[in-house]
């Protein structure tokens, strides 16, 4: 069901919330939309997973969750995620990455280049990992571009450690299964 917003010409809002995904631990979700109109979604779920779906008719149904980053360590609920994409369709180049606290307090990223059917690391790779701070802070605020350049992915990344309020920025070039930070 739809609702008339008489405020905004021609527009609506669904009646009810979508349900995208029943768990009580799934948190800090991201979603960003394409110029073809596919809407892209990264959260966090239970033990620290990192999930993603992406939804072709406005967000009305999603497809099924596949897991991006699988080894956990978070023992919070305190994830950081984010998500960007450039081009489109089943071309686009998504970027996720993420923070997460607990026992370790990992950076990471994963990326596709096929609109997210496939990601470039294993689910349970740490080729993931950007940085493990086992002693320090916790990653938050978070946010990530990229580019795919001559088959490799190129990424900046900016984030705040949450103990010392200390604002970072990365930059990092994937090819082959492996990559370099600066």
């Amino acid at each position: 069901d739809k609702i008339l917003v008489e405020d905004i010409p021609y527009g609506y809002l669904t009646k009810d919330s979508i349900v995208v995904e029943n768990n009580s631990k799934n948190n800090s979700p991201k979603i960003t939309i394409d110029s073809e109109g596919i809407l892209y979604l990264a959260y966090g779920g239970e033990t620290g997973y990192i999930y993603f779906k992406k939804s072709t008719d406005n967000g009305m149904t999603w497809s099924s969750r596949k897991e991006v980053w699988k080894l956990g360590y978070r023992n919070s609920s305190s994830n950081s995620i984010d998500i960007s994409v450039t081009g489109s369709g089943a071309t686009a180049n998504v970027f996720i990455t993420w923070g997460i606290s607990g026992t370790a307090n990992i950076l990471g990223f994963n990326y596709s280049t096929d609109g997210g059917n496939t990601f470039v690391f294993n689910n349970d790779s740490n080729n993931c990992v950007i940085d493990d701070n086992t002693g320090g802070g916790e990653y938050v605020s978070i946010n990530a571009v990229g580019k795919i350049q001559d088959n490799s992915a190129e990424i900046f990344i900016s984030y705040k450690v949450y103990q010392t309020q200390d604002l970072y920025f990365m930059h990092g070039i994937y090819g082959n299964g492996s990559g370099t930070w600066s």
